[in-house]
């Protein structure tokens, strides 16, 4: 039985790998990637910035290993859990600080002028120490087993409130050995956001992605102002007041801020980078992420809402959970160990389960509402953690867990809120719209897109950008022109001639190529001799003269008979057959271009557009009319 669901298992794995490796998924990827060159460029450009602030991050997480590798046998001898070290001096308290029942005493006090002393003090510890830590390149091991040596005459030869001042910078480069871990987890982090944002042509994920940058970039210049501010109190009242300016770091300080500057420039430049990369993407992105052919405006929107619910869900989850792990390491492994009776307690409260993604985009309702759950006892847990002193103590003392935390706390609430609007939203076509994305991406479909500029856009229109505005000449509206790009093989209109000059140039030769008459057995789309001519009685009756009086009886009387049947205010679609023309007419026809034709007063139906004789005089036209009266005469007589 157990080795039948290792094999299911194994068989799941493996369909799973298949999958994410299928050959419709890499093709879906690398068209992403290069769907223009500043999507390939922020692609590669994203993963080189994190490779290469993560080396440096590395490089400045070494050095703060090498600093509590040097004070940590004076870290935990004190038997009093805080020790508080400022400008003022040096106390040491049972528990935390203004709370009933703690007990604070001043070990040492600090009377040099914190500036004044900076100075002087850098030149008195600048490595002169019997017990200083001197740069070596070739033989670094050998000083660091002298040092630990050392380290056993100096820990019985030091002061006791010199020992307890080291544990407490030991302790601050501890909590910044915890802050590199953060901060190197939030590289990779800000390397997946950008891929969600090119994957998925999220706009809300490539805000996301910059205001990481923008945010690593602060802390980098935020941690060289705590290096500097914790190097001149290391100096200026701790070597020189509790220790009898007895240096036992060293150069420690000046590889950490040489090493940290580097790290500052570099985020300054990607952060520029990313800038100018960012607005190329929304530009391109704005056009086309929620502009392709399938969805309802509605569904798009509600599309939208989720993005950006999921970078709050992702961001929240990254900074809850950093800001849990650096809580508990802290409680658990710091000298706040003996404070944190219930650290088993703290450990289990923070076991984070994201469910929201997976249930918000297929509109899951029993997972939601397990989602709704645990986003509601995170939020009480968060909240209910002030009330702890210890809590509020760490929160004070340490900036950049504050800020971690506050992020979180702000996430959290934003995720809830959001996650309440897209379960409104349930029902409304998005799960579906969905389902069937990523089933034609299973297939290998390319999606289609419409782009909003109306210079390329062919089968989009936004009709109200056209709206008809007044000319200054003209009392009639005037519409703006809407440019149509239309397929290569379709018709292609040109300009415009008359039909005379057409036909007679078709006798003299000289029309040019691109004139060529277009014969189709297909109706045009665009037609400048406009409908087929609607013959009337009075055509009939003119044509008559010429073919004879019996035919002109003939056609008379069938006129007469469709008349009582058509009703006057409808025009029916008459096709009649083209009359047989005689060689002699074509003369005739060549001469005479046809012209539009407007109705009788108070004929009901409208004369078409037709090809009438040559026009004759005034007396011709008198014969023809008088022809036409004798017939209908003799017609009636009959």
């Amino acid at each position: 039985m157990a080795g039948g669901r290792v094999d299911m298992l194994n068989r799941e794995g493996r369909q799973l790998v298949k999958r994410f490796l299928s050959f419709a998924r890499a093709k879906l990827l690398y068209s992403r990637i290069t769907l223009t060159r500043f999507t390939t460029l922020y692609f590669f450009f994203a993963l080189t910035s994190c490779i290469v602030l993560s080396i440096l991050q590395g490089i400045t997480f070494a050095d703060n290993s090498a600093g509590v590798a040097i004070l940590s046998p004076f870290i935990n001898i004190s038997t009093d859990p805080i020790i508080l070290l400022d400008n003022k001096g040096l106390r040491t308290c049972t528990s935390v600080p203004n709370q009933p029942g703690t007990s604070c005493v001043l070990r040492q006090s600090f009377f040099i002028d914190f500036n004044q002393s900076s100075d002087s003090s850098r030149q008195q510890s600048s490595g002169q120490g019997a017990y200083g830590v001197e740069p070596d390149e070739d033989d670094d091991k050998n000083n660091l087993r002298l040092l630990n040596k050392e380290l056993d005459v100096l820990q019985s030869s030091l002061a006791k409130n010199c020992i307890i001042s080291l544990g407490w910078v030991g302790e601050a480069i501890e909590d910044a050995k915890r802050e590199d871990v953060v901060t190197m987890l939030f590289q990779i982090w800000l390397l997946s956001l950008a891929l969600v944002a090119i994957l998925n042509e999220s706009i809300p994920h490539l805000g996301a992605a910059f205001l990481g940058h923008v945010l690593n970039t602060a802390w980098a210049g935020y941690r060289i102002r705590s290096t500097l501010s914790l190097t001149n109190l290391y100096r200026s009242k701790i070597v020189a007041g509790a220790c009898q300016d007895v240096d036992v770091m060293g150069h420690w300080w000046d590889v950490k801020l040489q090493h940290s500057i580097p790290f500052l420039i570099v985020n300054l430049i990607i952060l520029l980078a990313f800038a100018y990369l960012s607005c190329k993407l929304y530009k391109v992105y704005a056009n086309q992420s929620f502009s392709r052919v399938g969805a309802s405006q509605s569904v798009l929107r509600i599309y939208k809402l989720v993005l950006i619910f999921s970078v709050c869900l992702q961001l929240s989850g990254f900074f809850s959970v950093a800001a849990a792990g650096m809580w508990l390491n802290k409680v658990c492994y710091g000298f706040l160990m003996k404070l944190a009776q219930d650290a088993n307690v703290y450990m289990a409260a923070f076991i984070v389960i994201l469910v929201g993604w997976v249930c918000v985009r297929r509109e899951c309702g029993i997972r939601f509402g397990i989602f709704c759950a645990i986003s509601c006892l995170l939020l009480a847990i968060s909240s209910a953690l002030f009330s702890s002193p210890v809590y509020r103590y760490i929160f004070t003392t340490w900036p950049f867990f504050a800020t971690v935390t506050i992020t979180a706390y702000v996430l959290l609430m934003a995720t809830s809120i959001l996650g309440v609007v897209c379960r409104l939203n349930f029902g409304k076509g998005l799960a579906h719209y969905l389902r069937v994305t990523d089933a034609l991406e299973d297939a290998d479909f390319t999606p289609v897109s419409f782009s909003r500029r109306a210079e390329i856009d062919v089968e989009k229109v936004d009709f109200n950008s056209f709206k008809p505005a007044k000319s200054e000449s003209l009392s009639e509206p005037v519409t703006a022109p809407i440019s149509i790009q239309l397929p290569v093989s379709s018709f292609k209109p040109v300009q415009r001639q008359s039909v005379k000059d057409r036909f007679s140039a078709l006798f003299r030769g000289s029309m040019n190529s691109t004139d060529t008459i277009k014969l189709s057995s297909s109706p045009p789309l665009i037609s400048e001799l406009g409908p087929r001519p609607i013959v009337s009685r009075s055509r009939l009756s003119v044509a008559s003269s010429f073919a004879g009086r019996q035919r002109s009886e003939n056609v008379l009387k069938l006129t007469r008979q469709k008349d009582e049947r058509i009703d006057p205010s409808v025009i029916p679609p008459v096709l009649p057959s083209k009359p047989s023309r005689s060689p002699q007419d074509l003369p005739r026809i060549l001469t005479d271009p046809p012209s539009r034709t407007s109705s009788r007063a108070g004929s009901p139906i409208q004369q078409g557009t037709g090809l009438p004789a040559n026009p004759r005089g005034q007396k011709a036209k008198k014969g023809a009319t008088e022809q036409k009266v004798s017939a209908g005469t003799d017609f009636g007589q009959q």
